[in-house]
């Protein structure tokens, strides 16, 4: 199972245990998965921006 289907999977059943209204349900899930969105977005700009410090860092030693 990929990270992507344990994140929909545990979406999923926190939306159940939050509302037996189904409206509910898809309003909850819908605001969980744009958390893990946000999530996921920050980390691969972290990752982006560490990664552009060792480049400029490698770079400065003369290394490419």
């Amino acid at each position: 199972m990929s990270e992507a289907d344990k994140i929909i999977q545990a979406a999923n059943e926190a939306a159940k245990q939050h509302s037996t209204n189904i409206d509910s349900q898809y309003a909850f899930l819908s605001g969980y998965l744009m958390t893990e969105l946000r999530i996921a977005y920050n980390i691969i700009e972290d990752a982006k921006s560490e990664l552009r410090t060792l480049q400029q860092e490698l770079n400065s030693i003369g290394e490419h």
